[in-house]
């Protein structure tokens, strides 16, 4: 099981990146693996090329959102 990216953030904070052609969320495998990590996850993102819902473990973002999204947590 893997998350694509983890990004850091100032003062060891996170971010979790998954990417995907068609959005959905994150599984209980990758929550799990991220939780195991012990670090200070603040958010979890999953990348698509189209928009939908924000799901219960990823919010959705389209592609071009990860930069203006990554500058708001900064």
């Amino acid at each position: 099981m893997e998350v694509d990216f983890l990004v850091q953030l100032p003062n060891q904070r996170f971010v979790a990146i998954e990417v995907k052609t068609t959005p959905m969320d994150m599984t209980a495998s990758q929550i799990h693996l991220l939780d195991s990590l012990k670090l200070n996850i603040v958010e979890k993102w999953m990348v698509s090329p189209t928009r939908s819902t924000d799901f219960a473990q990823a919010k959705v973002l389209v592609l071009n959102q990860i930069f203006s999204n990554l500058e708001r947590l900064m």
